[in-house]
């Protein structure tokens, strides 16, 4: 290719390269009315149900989108997947095959969790939002009390163990003609005993209490 020639296509590519533009962003419902956080009992399920929201989207339309969930290595083993359910989304041809019960992992679950549209969708308004999906998620019932955070993977996700070329696999949006990054979209998980539990627990610790003192009291008698 001449010099010239390269000289046409770099100027064409820069005064096109602003037309595409868009912010994209996902959004979590659990019905909780805290949106992106629940508290949970190990051995619990959630579902929230997501949300793509569209703003300045140039080309105005969307066909569809790819996510996958991804947690710490520390937290691996307490977090799966176990149902997707598209309702009524336009973007229900699924991209991959999901099988129930996948594991939460550095670098995202095995399956592509986003779908494609039969047709494209319009974008008319700023912002749009679509309903993408209801996903349920199971907590281990071995996973500890504490504060745990999933997450939708980005472009600097870490390889995991289900990227077969060892690269990370972001979560994005797409028109037909262009593909929009979605940035991390995280949801807290609050892993609290159950009321059961805690009162076992409770006695427990009383009892130690009561059995510690008593036997203070009998070496002081003696």
């Amino acid at each position: 290719m001449s010099n010239k020639r390269i000289l046409i296509l770099a100027s064409c590519l820069l005064l096109t390269a602003p037309l595409t533009r868009a912010d994209v962003s996902l959004l979590f419902n659990d019905g909780s009315g805290q949106g992106d956080a629940g508290s949970y009992a190990p051995g619990a399920s959630f579902t929230f149900t997501i949300t793509l929201r569209v703003t300045n989207m140039t080309p105005s339309d969307v066909r569809g989108l790819s996510y996958w969930f991804e947690t710490s290595a520390a937290n691996q083993n307490y977090f799966t997947i176990t149902t997707r359910d598209f309702g009524s989304s336009p973007f229900n041809i699924s991209n991959q095959d999901f099988a129930s019960g996948e594991a939460i992992v550095p670098g995202g679950n095995q399956h592509d969790l986003g779908g494609t549209a039969a047709m494209t969708q319009a974008v008319t308004q700023n912002p749009q939002d679509f309903f993408v999906a209801s996903i349920q998620i199971t907590i281990n019932p071995n996973t500890p009390a504490g504060n745990y955070t999933i997450q939708t993977t980005t472009v600097n996700s870490p390889p995991g163990p289900f990227d077969p070329d060892g690269g990370s696999r972001p979560s994005e949006a797409n028109s037909n003609t262009a593909i929009f990054f979605f940035a991390a979209t995280p949801y807290m998980i609050t892993v609290v005993p159950e009321p059961a539990t805690s009162l076992l627990l409770g006695l427990a610790a009383g009892g130690a209490l009561l059995a510690s003192t008593l036997r203070v009291r009998r070496n002081g008698v003696s």
